[in-house]
């Protein structure tokens, strides 16, 4: 914005298109790179859900003895979200990432 200011107050006009344009180009660049990381995130979201229903269907019994906060059970918080929190959903995603099987 100041090198545009600079051109508003220089009368420098063809410069400030030029400006203008390039800031344009990597807005839409990076909006293009967010909407792509998003896609991707979601995907891989989706994928470590659907594997944690597979386990879950499989018979796989998680160890709620892990979670070391309180559940709020009043809030009607489960343990099966704390336990497959953050870090187990990273700990998902990154296998998948490796193996590209799922995306």
């Amino acid at each position: 914005m100041a090198l545009l200011s600079a051109c508003r107050t220089h009368k420098q006009d063809k410069k400030a298109k030029e400006i203008y344009d390039k800031i344009t180009d990597m807005k839409n660049i990076s909006n293009d790179y967010l909407a792509f990381v998003n896609d991707v995130t979601g995907n891989t979201h989706a994928s470590a859900g659907k594997l944690q229903q597979e386990l879950i269907d499989y018979g796989h019994k998680y160890d709620f003895s892990l979670i070391i906060r309180r559940v709020k059970t009043e809030d009607g918080e489960t343990p099966l979200p704390v336990i497959m929190g953050h870090s187990e959903k990273l700990t998902i995603a990154y296998g998948l990432i490796s193996t590209n099987h799922y995306l």
